[in-house]
């Protein structure tokens, strides 16, 4: 807990400094969400509160730092967080930005999990792609149950159940009406892609994940039903509701029109990740003395 808090702290602050310090007062969304019902490397919905802050859209800025707090807390009591920073590069001309991000997540189980994430994204005029990676580190290991059995002469036999967190990556491509019609109030979307983790002992894990939903009066409430597939996991299936209130006042670029999109509207739009540290199907592991 104690290396989760400096680290938490230390990227608080290193943001904040390298972003905001003598800079205009910055922009963003903070977001509550609920996600029910279980998904991939967990049992449980959970709900979520959030904060995304980036620099204030200008004509004459091309960078903008952001950073991006998020705490989770699952149905069973349980919690897990994201803390992370990262840069947006907005060429309003072309009606492009270009994104990199790095995350430091955790997952409270039975034992604290950690991990890095690092993504790229390119939230063009038609279309957004997204490429993200997970890297967990520390203990990795959830042990649910243990089993011995001692035989004569001081021989045993151990059985352990766990879960392991698991390193893995997911692309994803995104549009929505919006990016077409710039007109429209209301704004469907469909969002798609594979993802991958590595398992240890086990066939590695390869699937697919599509997310289909609308936003509402400029972004604020969202509604969202998500789904997966993958031989290990199986069929997902998951319900999203999302509130969220802006924070500061968004200035529309000229080019918005022509864009058939608003580019301050999509850099204050949180990085699409997975947040929940992902936790391998239970495993056996027995070991011996004989």
């Amino acid at each position: 807990m104690y290396f989760f808090k400096t680290l938490t702290y230390g990227c608080l602050l290193s943001a904040s400094i390298a972003c905001f310090a003598d800079q205009p007062s910055p922009i963003g969304r903070l977001t509550v969400s609920t996600i029910q019902d279980k998904g991939l490397g967990y049992d449980k919905g959970y709900s979520t509160l959030g904060a995304f802050l980036i620099m204030p859209y200008s004509e004459k800025r091309v960078v903008y730092p952001f950073v991006d707090i998020r705490a989770h807390n699952f149905n069973d009591g349980k919690w897990a967080a994201n803390c992370g920073m990262g840069l947006r590069l907005a060429d309003v001309g072309k009606c492009n930005a270009l994104g990199g991000n790095i995350y430091y997540d955790y997952r409270r189980t039975n034992t604290h999990l950690q991990q890095v994430g690092m993504g790229l994204e390119a939230l063009s005029r038609f279309a957004d792609c997204r490429l993200n990676g997970y890297f967990p580190f520390g203990n990795k290991l959830t042990v649910r149950e243990c089993y011995k059995w001692v035989y004569p002469e001081d021989y045993y036999l151990n059985l352990k159940v766990l879960h392991r967190a698991l390193p893995g990556m997911n692309v994803e491509v995104e549009t929505s009406l919006k990016k077409w019609n710039a007109g429209v109030i209301i704004d469907p979307y469909l969002a798609i892609g594979p993802y991958f983790y590595q398992q240890k002992h086990a066939h590695n894990i390869w699937g697919g994940q599509a997310r289909v939903g609308v936003n509402l009066w400029r972004n604020i409430v969202r509604f969202e039903v998500r789904g997966s597939y993958d031989p290990t996991f199986h069929g997902i299936l998951q319900g999203l509701l999302s509130i969220s209130a802006p924070l500061g006042k968004l200035t529309k670029n000229k080019g918005g029109a022509k864009c058939h999109q608003n580019i301050p509207l999509a850099l204050i739009t949180p990085v699409q990740r997975q947040e929940i540290i992902v936790n391998s199907e239970k495993q056996m592991v027995w070991s011996c003395n004989y």
